[in-house]
């Protein structure tokens, strides 16, 4: 049972992460608009630029807010749950080569997780064996 709770964090954590890619979008194609919009106006004032642009961020900002409860929940399957995939750990690799590219707290973070998951590798990578999965040794002998 504790095993689902830890899967199902890790799924929706993950599931959540997609947040911030669709508000990062988002706020591409409000920019796109904004900047078409003011182009096509003859008098292009600062205030008018900022006052677009203010409210094209706003979708960012709605995306962040999943994406932190999204990584909240995989820490709670990770550290919490101890859920151990080897979907999650590839899952977690990528996450966290990602996470490097925000220098600077993102690269600290980033860089602890894949040392994390590095030194918890076999944890991750062995677990489909030990539950007796299709095609793991456990199914083989029997």
């Amino acid at each position: 049972m504790d095993k689902d709770n830890g899967k199902k964090f890790a799924l929706w954590g993950a599931w959540l992460q997609l947040g911030a890619v669709i508000g990062l979008l988002w706020t591409v194609v409000g920019m796109v608009g904004a900047f078409e919009k003011l182009s096509q106006s003859e008098l292009v004032s600062s205030g008018a630029l900022a006052n677009e642009i203010s409210i094209t961020l706003i979708t960012a900002v709605i995306g962040i807010i999943p994406s932190f409860i999204g990584a909240v929940l995989m820490a709670v399957a990770l550290f919490g749950k101890s859920y151990r995939a080897p979907w999650f750990f590839w899952f977690l690799i990528v996450y966290g080569l990602l996470l490097t590219m925000n220098f600077p707290v993102g690269t600290v973070l980033g860089g602890a997780l894949i040392i994390y998951l590095i030194w918890k590798k076999n944890e991750f990578l062995a677990s489909n064996s030990e539950t007796g999965g299709a095609g793991s040794p456990a199914t083989r002998r029997a």
